[in-house]
């Protein structure tokens, strides 16, 4: 994130032009040493590249750029998307994970993974299945689950899910790590679960593919 306002005000400027020389791009306002030491920075961090005597947004800048804010002049906040792995064992149990750190510490919850830029959704749900579970399952793409969790009047998460199901082919359970902890769930099970859980697992046993299913939770 871009905190000085000079560096701010580059980036700003360069938005709205191809390119811009350094007379263009510098405000008569500030000292031309200063000025020069926060485009250094910019290049530096690989945000702004000259050519042919001017200067324009990199590769990097650009993609800053695009998730910025023109009104906060900030990296606007945006949904995660993520993948949910909803696996079950020949039985019809589900494969939950517990939580092992914040936010929603001791909660049970779907698989799931924050997707990688440039990732389509179905190598992101393969990725996961073999980073998180090391499982050989068939996936199947079920719908799209958006959900927001609050606590009191605090959005504490927003995600976007791409909901896949599977079933494995025995009760193995993944091994546990510094994250996570594994279990299979009996929906009869009293457990605390992360906000959202129960609400997906009967979208999943009461629709077809291609839900859409939009929540607010709250975990209080």
């Amino acid at each position: 994130m871009i905190e000085h306002h000079i560096q701010t005000d580059i980036l700003l400027r360069l938005a709205k032009a191809e390119k811009l020389r350094f007379s263009e791009l510098k405000p008569k306002d500030i000292e031309s040493n200063l000025f020069m030491y926060h485009l250094h920075q910019l290049q530096a961090r690989k945000m702004v590249e000259k050519e042919g005597g001017a200067y324009q947004l990199s590769n990097d800048g650009l993609s800053y750029i695009d998730g910025f804010s023109f009104n906060s002049l900030k990296p606007r906040k945006a949904p995660k998307v993520i993948c949910i792995l909803a696996i079950r064992n020949p039985t019809g149990h589900w494969l939950l994970a517990r939580r092992k750190y914040q936010p929603y510490i001791g909660k049970h919850m779907f698989v799931s993974g924050k997707r990688h830029l440039g990732e389509s959704p179905e190598a992101h749900a393969r990725r996961e299945l073999h980073e998180k579970l090391n499982f050989e399952v068939a996936l199947t793409q079920r719908g799209l689950a958006d959900v927001r969790i609050y606590r009191g009047q605090a959005l504490i998460t927003h995600v976007t899910a791409h909901v896949y199901t599977g079933q494995t082919i025995n009760d193995e359970l993944p091994l546990s790590t510094h994250q996570f902890d594994y279990m299979w769930f009996d929906p009869k099970q009293d457990l605390p679960l992360l906000a959202g859980t129960r609400e997906i697992m009967d979208k999943i046993e009461t629709d077809d593919n291609n839900f859409l299913l939009s929540l607010d939770v709250s975990d209080d």
